[in-house]
């Protein structure tokens, strides 16, 4: 299969290839970390927030800027710009009817053990 990661998928779509090579022929990360570090652990605040099914404004800036006054000032101006832009909001993805909707389905359909 050719597997696209971005964000969080990007970490999830590196350990499904290094759990299963066979089944990866192409792996593309994209706006993603390094997956895991050693010595670097992710916050479990961090792990809540990101999975959560809906994310606020708050959840954003949390996830993507840095709590000083500099780095929220500049989420805010990029979440107002956002709402500008007339395609912004306009469909939520959608589901493939018969095809796993989200990456920890997809590896248990291949049998690719969790991490």
């Amino acid at each position: 299969m050719d597997l696209l990661g971005f964000s969080f998928g990007g970490v999830v779509a590196q350990e499904a290839t290094l759990a299963r090579p066979d089944l990866v022929r192409r792996l593309i990360i994209a706006g993603s970390g390094a997956g895991h570090v050693e010595g670097v652990t992710v916050q479990a605040q961090a792990i809540a927030v990101a999975t959560k099914p809906f994310n606020t404004d708050d959840d954003f800036l949390y996830l993507f800027f840095k709590s000083t006054p500099t780095s929220q000032a500049a989420g805010q101006a990029y979440l107002a710009r956002l709402r500008q832009r007339t395609d912004a909001f306009a469909k939520l993805v959608s589901r493939t009817p018969g095809r796993p909707c989200c990456p920890r389905q997809a590896m248990s359909a291949q049998r690719i053990p969790r991490c």
